[in-house]
């Protein structure tokens, strides 16, 4: 276990010091990954994977919606997720990173294919472990396919 603190503080604190350092980034594209949590934390991504970082995880919480779901997916999660997911993918493929890194978006489960409209939860649904999605991109997998 000390081995491997050392070595995430050697990272830290080391040559990736500077990936931690978003300023130094264009405006204009820290404005095309999106000015909030989630896209710059994409933003920080991709200068991660530049300095070598094998291993990141980029986290979005506020996904359980259980009620009113298609105005929080409209309205407050996807704009965001959409904005910084899609600008993660093009800047590494605009880098030449993308077919050696592995991308990986997902949840924890699916959602029930029916809508519950009734209260209390108002065009919720629940969770469902049926069913999942998650979407892979890079790693020299072929493009554009959906399984």
């Amino acid at each position: 276990m000390g081995r491997y603190q050392q070595q995430a503080y050697q990272l830290i604190l080391g040559d990736a010091k500077e990936a931690f350092n978003l300023s130094s980034e264009a405006a204009k594209l820290r404005d095309r990954y999106g000015r909030n949590h989630f896209g710059q934390s994409c933003l920080l991504a991709r200068r991660l994977v530049e300095h070598g970082v094998p291993f990141i995880t980029v986290n979005m919480g506020g996904w359980d919606t259980h009620k009113d779901n298609f105005n929080v997916l409209r309205n407050r999660l996807c704009p965001p997720m959409d904005q910084g997911f899609a600008a993660l993918l093009e800047d590494l493929d605009e880098r030449g990173l993308l077919d050696s890194t592995i991308v990986v978006w997902m949840g924890e489960f699916g959602r029930t294919p029916r809508v519950d409209n009734d209260a209390p939860w108002f065009g919720g649904r629940g969770h469902y472990c049926r069913a999942f999605s998650a979407v892979v991109a890079g790693g020299g997998f072929q493009r554009g396919q959906v399984v």
